[in-house]
């Protein structure tokens, strides 16, 4: 399957979205109604003040993005890294400078906010360094092939979140860019950090703080934006520097406020799904 996807991938972008996206949304949306009972609640928690009509509306915008994703996923294991900066515009790359200039390596959080995949491929262009993405493994092969794929290209060596701490801690002395996609939930029997995030309990991962304070690495927020089909802008938002001391806010809840923004500006494009 995944050599079928790279073949696909060599397809031209316009052409991958004719033959994928209008049979993708009309499968998601009325044929498989994935997850909609999920979607749904998710959007009905978080946006309390719209009508059902336009909860409605909204929903029927989150299975466009879903349709409209899957082909740019498949595009990511064969673009070249020149394709992909010029669909995804960094809007203010200046603030990595000093970070380039002193060799120092960063972390860089994400959410699963419009096409994160196509962020940690662009990332290292601006940065000056490769950048090496933490994740979790999916329990469906194909899909983790297919994401592990994709993340491994130019120069990442992406790193599973069980042995997270002990990987960055290897390379703590090459300049690298260390991402990581943190609204996802942390296993139950793990330690854990609650906050409020998008009108939900919710709780994350205490790795962003916990790493950055252990390596001394500052840290930012990657706003994502759709512009247009297929191009997206990102701002680098600054949450924290060392040196750290126990009264420095928590990173996580700096995240966590600055995804809520960036997900408000554009919710359609939040994988509301999960």
């Amino acid at each position: 399957m995944l050599i079928f996807l790279r073949g696909l991938s060599y397809l031209p972008l316009w052409l991958l979205y004719g033959l994928f996206s209008p049979l993708a949304y009309v499968v998601l949306r009325f044929v498989l109604r994935y997850r909609r009972a999920v979607v749904t609640k998710n959007l009905r928690n978080a946006f309390p003040e719209l009508s059902q009509a336009e909860l409605k509306r909204l929903r029927t915008k989150y299975y466009r993005h879903l349709a409209i994703l899957l082909p740019e996923v498949i595009k990511s294991l064969s673009a070249s890294q020149d394709e992909l900066v010029k669909r995804v515009s960094f809007v203010n790359p200046e603030i990595l400078k000093p970070l380039t200039d002193a060799k120092q390596s960063a972390m860089f959080l994400a959410a699963h906010h419009c096409n994160w995949e196509w962020i940690g491929l662009t990332l290292g262009h601006y940065l000056g360094a490769p950048v090496d993405s933490l994740y979790r493994p999916l329990h469906n092969a194909t899909g983790d092939a297919l994401m592990l794929a994709s993340r491994s290209r130019f120069g990442s060596r992406p790193i599973t979140d069980k042995s997270a701490a002990k990987t960055m801690l290897r390379r703590r002395k090459e300049f690298r860019g260390f991402g990581l996609v943190a609204d996802q939930r942390p296993n139950p029997w793990g330690e854990q950090y609650w906050t409020t995030f998008l009108n939900q309990r919710s709780s994350f991962f205490v790795g962003p703080d916990r790493l950055a304070r252990l390596l001394k690495y500052p840290v930012f927020m990657l706003a994502m934006r759709r512009v247009s089909l297929g191009y997206y802008e990102v701002e680098i938002v600054p949450l924290a520097s060392p040196p750290y001391d126990e009264d420095q806010e928590n990173i996580v809840e700096l995240y966590v406020r600055e995804a809520e923004k960036a997900i408000h500006q554009q919710p359609e494009t939040y994988l509301w799904s999960h």
